[in-house]
């Protein structure tokens, strides 16, 4: 599981950046809108921690290598907004430090069949990022 600072600190930022559409993630407690309306969601598919530095317990520096991935879901005949929307997703975090979490090159899904998930057009955008905290 991603370190719950991480979590806040992509969150935080996502939702001060992002106000095209709602963004649900971990630490929101809004419901998903009724369908078709579009939202984003936020979620931490890997992460693995290993220990940088060795020393007193407590005091060690832990860094998480993960990635948390952002789904844009927009209703179906919006396909080519939910494509650009991912690109603006992306520019967001590209190469950015947010609260000590640092993004690296981020990378979009693909566009086929597969993005067509019930009532919306369903893409993604995964952003790798390394996270260090003391342990």
């Amino acid at each position: 599981m991603a370190h719950i600072d991480a979590i806040t600190a992509i969150e935080t930022y996502l939702a001060s950046v992002w106000t095209a559409t709602p963004v649900i993630g971990v630490l929101t407690d809004t419901p998903r809108p009724q369908a078709p309306a579009p939202f984003l969601v936020v979620d931490y598919p890997v992460t693995n921690t290993e220990m940088k530095t060795l020393g007193a317990p407590g005091n060690n520096v832990w860094r998480d290598e993960g990635t948390f991935r952002i789904r844009v879901h927009q209703p179906k005949a919006k396909a080519q907004l939910a494509a650009r929307q991912s690109s603006e997703i992306a520019a967001l975090f590209l190469g950015k430090t947010i609260g000590g979490v640092q993004c690296w090159g981020s990378s979009e899904g693909p566009l086929d069949d597969e993005n067509d998930n019930g009532l919306f057009y369903v893409t993604s955008v995964v952003v790798p990022y390394d996270f260090d905290h003391f342990g």
